[in-house]
């Protein structure tokens, strides 16, 4: 046919299929991160499984087994909930009742530093170059923690969605493995062998990383609270939590709570900061040069610089979930580049 380009076609037809599969994705993007994240909670779950499964008598099933360990487990985390969640909340709401004063007591902590005779002229000096990064971190960690006591009371419609995180979950792993298994053997041949060793990959990478954010995430909670309490930081087991919760998103993460606590102490009338910041200094050496080299000796291993790019591009992307999801992306588009080259 004349003026018809069948290679250009073809082309056109697979950008726009591309183009429209990625919008999708899109839209959909809050159902792919409760699902992700309930199979993140099947991943932590499996080894205990597993261990559970040798441990069996041969008379009771894997699949009974799988149901007490699931039941035990979420049955812990309630305990652990009831026992937490109350003080944490009464915390929160203290904190966001007394976020004015601490704003008011930040404006005048800045405003001095241009005055010379309020304080000491070399601290003076070091105050100026730093009172304006001060101010901006604290004109973004106040209104955050301002929200917090909303989000509290507001969270409960947000939570019944992911309550369905633990469904989903247990639905992979009864059924994961079948449903992975008749999907590649649907494939041709080759392409059911190379799609095998992919997930392969895969599993083995994101059981590792999801084990090790909980090993990280439960250190820095312990550390944090026992330090806290012990110096008399002020919301030390509100500070604690949220230093474990943030632990899980790279690079930003522990960077916002190790901010969010100076600002909080500072400016809430605690006296003895400098033991604080040394305490955020200590825990980035062990976690960064003693934890992480071992809890994340399994699995693919990423470009520090790559790490950091693609936290930025996941933020842009897709907020807190973006920077939470990018380094599982990138490290499945490592493996797939990895495959297709030894292909």
């Amino acid at each position: 046919m004349l003026g018809y380009d069948v290679r250009a076609a073809r082309v056109t037809v697979t950008v726009l299929g591309v183009v429209g599969a990625i919008a999708l994705l899109y839209a959909l993007r809050q159902v792919i991160f409760i699902l992700l994240l309930s199979l993140f909670f099947a991943y932590l779950l499996l080894p205990l499984i597993n261990l559970m499964d040798r441990l069996r008598p041969p008379k009771i099933s894997r699949n009974l087994t799988m149901v007490a360990v699931y039941l035990g487990v979420l049955a812990l985390m309630a305990i652990a909930l009831t026992a937490l969640g109350g003080e944490v909340m009464d915390q929160a709401i203290q904190l966001q009742k007394q976020l004015p004063t601490l704003q008011e007591r930040a404006t005048n902590y800045l405003s001095r530093m241009n005055d010379p005779n309020a304080m000491d002229s070399s601290l003076h000096t070091l105050l100026l170059f730093l009172r304006d990064k001060v101010a901006a971190s604290t004109e973004k960690i106040l209104p955050f923690l301002q929200s917090l006591g909303l989000k509290a009371v507001t969270v409960v419609g947000g939570t019944l969605v992911y309550l369905l995180v633990p469904v989903f979950a247990f639905f992979f792993l009864l059924e994961g493995l079948t449903v992975r298994e008749s999907i590649i053997r649907a494939l041709p041949r080759e392409a059911g062998d190379f799609a095998r060793k992919v997930t392969e990959d895969i599993d083995v990478f994101l059981g590792a990383y999801i084990r090790s954010l909980l090993i990280l995430s439960l250190a820095t909670f312990i550390l944090s609270f026992t330090v806290f309490s012990i110096l008399g930081v002020p919301y030390a087991l509100l500070l604690a939590v949220m230093g474990a919760l943030l632990e899980v998103i790279p690079v930003v993460g522990p960077l916002i709570s190790a901010v969010t606590a100076i600002v909080v102490s500072t400016f809430g009338g605690y006296d003895h900061i400098g033991w604080v910041l040394i305490y955020f200094v200590a825990l980035r050496l062990v976690q960064d040069y003693a934890l992480q080299p071992r809890v994340f000796a399994q699995g693919v291993k990423l470009n520090p610089l790559l790490i950091l790019v693609g936290v930025f591009c996941g933020e842009q992307l897709g907020g807190v979930a973006g920077i939470f999801l990018s380094i599982p992306v990138m490290a499945v588009l490592k493996i797939l580049i990895e495959r297709l080259r030894y292909q």
